[in-house]
């Protein structure tokens, strides 16, 4: 038989209620223990008098701590011990589920006056969310209890515990989607680990990691390995910001816990299920609490323990008091295990698979997709490597949308990941992070990089990168404090929140500075590392996404001096399709008659003499140089380049004469302009010394040539190509003098 015992509170002016209660109860146990249970009364007058010398209240307390039910009586007045005995059970509710509390207050009659304890007391039950039922006489009270007292009943609150778990089915959720370990790739050593956190260690295990890297699925597989090893298991889709109301939405749940929610509030409700969780039986359970978010922090403490309950939490969060399960990705040849597994008779080649994993980073979920994508639509690989920009068509299922279908893989993407949740303040470093190279990036290259001074963010820069790791946007390398941003999700911030100019003009700015060759001073192989930087800034606020960003001046130049560093790494190619770019959106900006139009297409002009199409080149400087004589003279700076430009096309072209005109006049400008002992004039003799070696005057070629080898030597760093090409002709020529 079960006994459950139950607690009667109140001051000595409900005396004759307490003693009708106790008689109440006699009668009722003999209805009650024909169903094998029993209510085991503990009432202050009746508990012994010799027990210790602790004060009887104490007494009182530690009798009150022990029983299961709680009845709180209350008339005009709340007195001292009562309340005590009152907050002493609720606490203990709180902490263990026990005793529950039942508070009733008797109505007064004409005459009788409610002293202020009680009005006070009231106040703080409505704070707790307590709220006394009212009753005019025992016989009400008796209803109202019993009518309590049938609901306990009827969630199997009453009977024995061993006796109830017998109906109760091991599957307590509606829908627990398990899946046959076997059927899992690559995630073999993490099951082992999950299963020691959770049964050796005693641990709520947090599964974290990326969205739709595998979380769930390794989770579900989980359960599947374990499924017979737990008496109970139940399965909660934290779909809301709300735990109480994505505990308390399936109705398999509360029916197989005995909860009958007629008439209960949501924290009422939420409050029975996890009670009815932890009276489960004495052996382990298992609740799995998947895609949870920073919300599940606030019940935490709530929830069932361990060692009855096994509680296994998936977030892409990194949330507080959990222990931390990371999930990494896929290793390449795990990741093409799990394409192949899902397009077993794909079209495409070993290779093509191989590129188009690495290309969506291992992005488990993603993959999984495109291969899903190719059995259903037979897509070609270049449609594949397009599907993320083109938001391809895919109409399939995956483990993660379970029955829902997949209408089209970026659209979907962008349902996991919603940046309506995120602070401004983080949506505008993504939005810095789709510009940079999908690779690690070194703290103080970001601060360099995005400049966050400029936006006014320094103060708050570093709090909202750990911010965006902790919530699973970005992806830390501790070692090095690195970070970098997973393709997919820069896929889904371009879509969601393609970034304004004001957004990224700092970066810009900054990118454009590290590949800006400045002849003068800089060596050149310096700026190659930059080249992927420009590449991913440019490929990023590409014209389809948009067009106004495209035309902008500030973009216009990184394309210029990405061209000339392409240049030099003989990529001419490249160079030459960024620079006729760069030429053609200053025409649409500036016009034919600016100065910046003039400028690329002077450095279109160099590209294309590496290229061999001189006149194509000669055609451009000449345009070039009528509009930098038009806009600033012939002594300018500018027009000295432009000079010399020109000069050496013309040499190409064998029309010595001219060219060594151009660059007498280019030299006369840098002289007056610089001194004779300045990098740029350097310049000038150097190509001056190279026509007129072509003219055949080699004396005064040799001259000027070391003169220019002189000046290189004692402004350049060691190393700068010009002072090699310098010391070559100077041998050359005085080769041709012997």
């Amino acid at each position: 038989m079960k006994t459950t015992r139950l607690f009667i509170a109140s001051s000595n002016e409900l005396e004759a209620d307490r003693k009708a209660f106790r008689e109440y109860l006699s009668v009722l146990n003999e209805h009650l223990n024909k169903k094998g249970i029993h209510l085991e009364l503990k009432q202050w007058e009746y508990l012994p008098d010799q027990l210790s010398d602790q004060s009887k209240q104490d007494e009182y307390n530690a009798v009150l701590q022990e029983c299961e039910l709680m009845v709180c009586l209350f008339h005009t007045k709340a007195g001292k011990y009562t309340q005590e005995e009152f907050f002493m059970a609720l606490n203990s509710f709180k902490e263990r589920g026990k005793p529950r509390i039942f508070v009733y207050k008797k109505n007064c009659a004409d005459g009788e006056q409610e002293e202020q304890s009680l009005a006070d007391f009231i106040d703080k039950l409505n704070r707790e969310r307590q709220f006394p039922r009212a009753y005019n006489d025992f016989e009400h009270l008796k209803n109202l209890f019993r009518d309590q007292l049938d609901l306990l009943e009827g969630n199997g609150f009453l009977s024995d515990p061993n006796t109830r778990m017998l109906s109760i089915p091991r599957a307590l959720s509606q829908s627990i989607p398990k899946l046959d370990p076997n059927e899992l790739i690559g995630r073999t050593e993490d099951l082992k680990e999950l299963r020691t956190m959770l049964r050796d260690n005693k641990q709520v295990a947090l599964v974290n990691g990326l969205g739709g890297i595998g979380k769930t699925t390794l989770a579900q597989a989980y359960v599947g390995k374990h499924w017979t090893d737990y008496q109970h298991i139940a399965w909660i889709s934290m779909n809301s910001d709300q735990p109480e109301l994505d505990f308390t939405t399936d109705p398999t749940l509360l029916k197989n816990l005995g909860i009958n929610a007629e008439g209960m509030d949501l924290n009422a409700l939420f409050s029975e299920v996890l009670n009815q969780m932890k009276r489960l039986g004495s052996a382990t359970n298992l609740l799995v609490l998947d895609n949870a978010g920073p919300s599940l922090e606030s019940i935490k403490n709530q929830l069932p323990q361990q060692p009855r309950w096994h509680v296994l939490v998936t977030s892409r969060e990194e949330l507080e008091g959990f222990s931390l399960k990371p999930l990494d990705f896929l290793s390449p040849d795990e990741a093409f295990s799990l394409f192949t597994k899902h397009a077993p008779h794909s079209p495409l080649s070993e290779e093509e698979i191989k590129n188009l994993i690495e290309s969506v980073d291992y992005h488990t979920l993603t993959i999984e997709i495109l291969a899903k994508s190719v059995r259903v639509h037979h897509y070609t690989y270049e449609t594949l490597r397009s599907a993320l920009a083109e938001n391809a068509r895919t109409r399939v299922k995956t483990g993660h949308s379970q029955q829902q279908k997949i209408e089209a893989v970026t659209s979907y993407l962008c349902s996991i990941f919603k940046l309506h949740d995120l602070q401004p303040d983080e949506r505008w470093l993504l939005r810095q992070f789709i510009c940079l190279p999908p690779n690690f990036q070194p703290y103080e290259l970001l601060v360099q990089l995005i400049n966050p001074a400029a936006s006014e963010r320094e103060a708050i820069f570093s709090e909202t990168l750990d911010s965006l790791v902790k919530k699973g946007w970005l992806i830390r390398e501790d070692k090095d404090d690195a970070y970098k941003m997973h393709r997919i999700i820069g896929e889904v911030v371009k879509t969601q929140a393609f970034p304004e100019l004001e957004d990224v003009l700092p970066l810009i700015e900054s990118v454009r500075a590290l590949l800006y060759i400045d002849d003068t001073k800089d060596n050149p192989v310096e700026k190659f590392e930059w080249a992927e930087y420009g590449e991913s800034v440019l490929e990023a606020l590409s014209s389809k996404r948009n067009p106004k960003i495209a035309d902008s001046k500030e973009l216009m130049e990184l394309m210029d001096a990405l061209g000339l560093v392409f240049r030099e790494l003989g990529q001419y190619q490249k160079a030459k399709k960024l620079t006729t770019d760069t030429l053609d959106c200053s025409l649409r900006i500036n016009g034919e008659e600016h100065s910046d139009t003039a400028r690329f297409q002077s450095n279109l002009a160099i590209v294309l003499q590496e290229l061999g199409e001189f006149q194509e080149a000669k055609i451009l400087l000449h345009k070039a140089l009528k509009s930098y004589e038009s806009n600033f003279g012939e002594n300018h700076p500018s027009t000295a380049i432009s000079y010399s430009n020109l000069a050496t096309v013309l040499q190409n072209l064998g029309e010595y004469e001219e060219a060594k005109i151009l660059l007498q006049k280019a030299l006369k400008s840098d002289e007056s302009n610089f001194g004779e002992n300045h990098p740029s004039t350097a310049i000038s003799y150097g190509n001056l010394a190279g026509v007129l070696q072509d003219l055949g005057d080699l004396q005064h070629a040799l001259n000027y040539a070391q003169k220019a080898l002189t000046i290189f030597t004692q402004t350049l760093p060691e190393g700068h190509p010009y002072i090699d090409i310098m010391k070559k002709r100077i041998i050359n020529i005085q080769s041709q003098l012997k």
